[in-house]
């Protein structure tokens, strides 16, 4: 993926009326309501029904980023594998997602000042018995594996869990429209123009593509501009869970392209 020139990726050099103008071209960039963190408000109740959704939803996004910050910060396989899961069930437990505030920085950042303090006590504790309960169905050997394939040249740990968070991003975003397509019938296509989606799609043309589409170049240029759009529109969905206003949505469209142009 050019993570530098990513084709989602709003222009950080766009005044906030371009970017919005850019942003808002989908039909459901109104759609948006006024809490953003719905997600993590729902975790202020752990007996409420939405809980597990919200938790299994956040653990999803976070848990590989706070395991490769772990691993990066010096802990083995097993300890960042407990600390990880360990630090989720005690957040939960303890409802300490009520001490998320939109209005004192962001969620990520919350998130991982939280973990640091977690670990830390959790050197000077016993670790997580084996056979605990586990918080998230995440396949911890997947979750190796992608830590093995990080790059050699070393990040802080902060800097790779910022770096990890912006991928999921992409990656949650990307996935959620591929369900859409596949949805409205559409999975083959999405497939064929999925790598002009994410700027991978090596030396293949518009001319290639439209052949594998069954229309012209110039038409298959379109195609891959709006399902373009619903891929941006879809990555603001997923960014729009734990930021509060439409501003905060677009610095955190600039930020993951400032931390994935690292």
């Amino acid at each position: 993926m050019q993570t530098s020139t990513h084709p989602l990726i709003v222009n950080p050099a766009m005044n906030d009326h371009q970017a919005l103008s850019t942003t808002e071209t989908c039909a459901g960039a109104a759609r948006f309501v006024t809490t953003r963190w719905s997600v993590v408000l729902r975790l202020w109740d752990k007996d409420s029904p939405q809980a597990d959704e919200a938790l299994d939803y956040l653990c999803r996004t976070y848990w590989y980023p706070l395991y490769a910050y772990a691993r990066r910060g010096g802990l083995n396989v097993d300890e960042a594998k407990d600390a990880t899961q360990s630090f989720f069930q005690h957040m939960l437990g303890k409802s300490l997602f009520a001490r998320a505030d939109p209005h004192r920085g962001r969620f990520r950042s919350f998130l991982l000042t939280c973990f640091k303090n977690h670990v830390g006590q959790q050197r000077r504790k016993r670790p997580l018995v084996i056979g605990e309960p586990r918080v998230s169905s995440l396949d911890e050997t997947e979750a190796e594996q992608r830590y093995q394939h990080e790059p050699v040249d070393p990040q802080s740990p902060d800097l790779l869990y910022e770096r990890r968070w912006a991928v999921t991003q992409l990656e949650k975003a990307l996935a959620q429209l591929k369900a859409e397509c596949a949805a409205e019938g559409e999975a083959a296509q999405f497939a064929a123009m999925k790598p002009f989606l994410i700027g991978d799609q090596g030396d293949a043309t518009y001319r290639e593509l439209g052949r594998q589409l069954g229309t012209s170049e110039g038409a298959a240029r379109v195609r891959t501009h709006r399902l373009r759009e619903r891929y941006r529109e879809s990555l603001r969905q997923v960014v729009a869970q734990t930021v509060s206003t439409e501003e905060e949505i677009l610095e955190e469209l600039r930020h993951i392209l400032e931390v994935l142009s690292r």
